[in-house]
């Protein structure tokens, strides 16, 4: 799909960008004022008939140890994702010595929680092209979403600074029209 005007076109370079979710991530190539969708993975959630409880051993005020049964169950998947997506990104290296035209930067957007374990999971070749990472929830976000955050990054913190300043003074300016209309 072909980028906005007002957003990165990415003219002169070839540009990777991973989106983390939970259980699931998206990937994008951006170039030439288009970007892409290369791959998507999602891993299911398996559904139980009953509830998995919570477990507490308790003693005289205190708790002495407390466990769950979906504590294994999310870290099995957690490493079977982290797995899979070491795999994806492994391809598309590959793919990217094979060619021509290489990727030149990458831009990552993960949750806070995963936010290291996927930074470990790179190739030490692609990790080095890292650009920025963005920590939250991405992952529903539109492509054109994205590429404002990049925007906004590419910016600074100016602007950032600008446009906060510029709300405050729009709210203050609404709560002086709003102070002087109750005094009459």
């Amino acid at each position: 799909m072909e980028i906005s005007k007002k957003l990165p076109q990415f003219n002169e370079e070839k540009v990777l960008i991973i989106i983390v979710g939970g259980l699931e991530m998206k990937l994008y190539l951006a170039q030439d004022g288009v970007i892409e969708e290369v791959s998507e993975f999602k891993l299911s959630r398996p559904q139980f008939k009953d509830k998995p409880g919570f477990f507490m051993s308790r003693g005289t005020n205190k708790v002495f140890r407390a466990s769950s049964v979906e504590l294994p169950i999310k870290r099995k998947l957690e490493k079977s994702f982290l797995e899979n997506f070491r795999k994806i990104i492994q391809r598309i290296f590959n793919k990217n010595i094979d060619s021509e035209k290489k990727i030149d930067y990458l831009y990552i957007f993960s949750p806070q929680y995963l936010f290291n374990k996927v930074k470990e999971e790179l190739p030490v070749a692609f990790s080095r092209k890292v650009k920025k990472y963005f920590k939250g929830d991405y992952f529903h976000k539109h492509p054109f979403e994205i590429l404002g955050e990049i925007e906004k990054a590419k910016r600074g913190p100016t602007t950032f600074a600008r446009e906060e300043e510029e709300k405050i003074f729009k709210e203050s300016e609404q709560a002086r029209k709003f102070s002087r209309g109750r005094k009459r």
